[in-house]
C-alpha cells in the first residue's frame, strides 16, 4: 500500500488537510515532530503555514500540541522504510 502520512497541529489546519486529502490513500495525525516527545503550546497565526514549534510558549490563546519524533511515529505506526519526508521549517 502506498500511504501519505500528513501530520497538522493546528486544529483549523487539520481540519483543512483532512478535507483535502478525503479521496486519496492518507491518514492524518494531528501531533507535531520534533527531536523529543513533549506536549507544547504553539501561539497561532491566522496564516497556518506561519504556526511554529520554535515560538511555542505559555500562550493559553494557543493550540496545545503533541510533539513525537519521526522514530518514535515509524516505530508505532510499523513503518518499516520512508521514501520522501516533506518538512515545513
Amino acid at each position: 500500500m502506498n500511504a501519505l502520512d500528513a501530520h497538522q497541529e493546528a486544529a483549523a489546519a487539520f481540519e483543512q488537510l483532512q478535507q483535502a486529502t478525503r479521496a486519496l490513500d492518507t491518514r492524518c495525525f494531528k501531533l507535531a515532530l520534533g527531536s523529543r516527545p513533549e506536549t507544547v503550546t504553539v501561539a497561532l497565526s491566522s496564516l497556518s503555514v506561519n504556526n511554529s514549534l520554535r515560538n511555542a510558549t505559555v500562550d493559553p490563546s494557543g493550540a496545545t500540541v503533541e510533539v513525537t519524533t519521526l522514530d518514535a511515529f515509524a516505530a508505532t505506526h510499523e513503518i518499516p522504510q520512508i521514501d520522501l519526508l516533506k518538512v515545513d521549517t
